[in-house]
This record gives C-alpha cells, structure tokens and sequence, in this order.
C-alpha cells in the first residue's frame, strides 16, 4: 500500500507531512511520488506576497487610455462594490477588454486553449466543470445574500484567473487527485473557495490561494478511488511496472 497521489514523473516527493496517518497513506516510508502543491503557484503566491506593489496592475494602468475602464475589473469589485462592476460589460470582458495579464484577460483564448486540452485528453472534464459549478454555485449565494456588495457568477467567471486556473492550473498531474471522485470534490472546492477569498479576504483575486488550499486535501481525495498502476522509469529511460 502505497501514498497517495498520481505516479508521474513530474513530481518526486511528498513527505510524511501530508502522508502519515492512517486516513492520508503511510508517509515517508511510501512512493513519494507527487508535488504536494502546484509549483507554478507556489511561487506566484510568493511573488504577490513579497512584491505587491510591483504586480499590481490596476495601479500601473488606471493612468492610461485605453479606449475602455483601465480599472481593474476585481478592484473596482472589492472598492465600489457590485454596482460599478456592473458598468464592466461580459461580452467586452470576454474578448479581453480588461486590464491585467494575458493569462487573466483573454478569456476567449484561454477557453478555446482549455477545450483543446479537453479534446486531446491531456486533462479530464471533472476538475474544470466542478470548478466553473463552485464560483457560480458560491457567487450566486452571496449574490442573493447582498446584491450591491457581491458581483454575479458571469463577473466572477470571466475576470481574474479563474478560466486559466481551470483548465491549466487546476488540473497539474501531481498535485490534484487521480479518481474522478475526488476530482469533482477537488474542482468544486477551488471554485467554491476563490470566491470566498474574492469577497471576505483582502485579496482582489484568490484562485492562486484556493488551489494551493485544495492542494492539503489531494492525498485524503485520493483515498476516494481505486488507485491505479504505478510506474518507474530506469536509468536507461525505459518504464516498467
């Protein structure tokens, strides 16, 4: 009986930490054989803690012209609140008429980009899905539950780094569960968990955080399903089982 997790090459460790109990897998003395977290977002979570001021794009554009609003589409959200993220049209937000980055403003390309992972099977539709149903699902409760405070589930869909953190981010092989249970579990609670840190935290955006989070929860995801074959590669580049 081995630990938990997607025996890929991509990651090679995961210590007792996040292993050793009987619920999680036995630890150490186990294939060690995934990233206890996305290593892309771990250190984009280090470089927005230690350089805000650096990457925050609603300061180094609202000076600029650029033929719509140059605020920040979640800025505005979190400083005026739901009714002036109404000016910002979903059609617009969806063809990248927002500022920040490529990878949070061009919606349609990154969707089209996602279907094409789908396509060719290089992810799988449970994490994506699950996590597009958590935002709506969250968003739409707190949209009930104050309408001026809170923007709708299209908003919170199309802005920030939901769409690319679905689709490409989400779904890294070795620290996201390998059994479709746990990927539905896994999708929905980033989801879920993005909007709450958009609303309640000091943070315009919170999917680098919400993904991170699930992270802790994958070995304990993985027990949901059966596990499948494990594989090891000799130094001669050749896999067997």
């Amino acid at each position: 009986k081995h630990g938990a997790g997607v025996f890929t090459w991509a990651g090679n460790y995961k210590g007792a930490l996040f292993q050793a109990s009987s619920w999680t897998g036995p630890g150490a003395g186990s294939y060690a054989k995934e990233d206890p977290f996305n290593p892309v977002l771990v250190g984009m979570a280090v470089l927005e803690l230690s350089w805000t001021s650096y990457l925050n794009v609603n300061m180094t554009s609202i000076n600029y012209n650029l033929g719509f609003d140059c605020h920040s589409p979640l800025a505005a959200l979190k400083t005026a609140g739901a009714d002036y993220a109404s000016k910002f049209s979903l059609l617009e937000l969806s063809f990248g008429n927002q500022v920040g980055g490529i990878g949070s403003v061009a919606m349609i390309f990154l969707l089209i980009g996602g279907i094409y992972l789908l396509i060719r099977k290089v992810v799988n539709w449970e994490i994506p899905l699950f996590f597009a149903i958590g935002v709506v699902v969250m968003a739409a409760i707190l949209q009930v539950s104050d309408p001026h405070a809170f923007a709708c589930p299209w908003f919170h869909l199309l802005t920030g780094n939901v769409i690319i953190g679905m689709f490409f981010l989400s779904t890294d092989y070795a620290s996201s569960p390998f059994n479709n249970r746990g990927k539905m579990i896994f999708g929905f609670g980033c989801g879920f968990l993005t909007v709450i840190f958009r609303a309640l935290s000091v943070h315009d955006d919170g999917v680098i955080y919400a993904i991170l989070i699930m992270n802790l929860f994958t070995p304990m995801l993985d027990k949901l399903g059966k596990r499948p074959k494990s594989l090891s590669v000799n130094f001669l580049g050749r896999c067997k089982k």
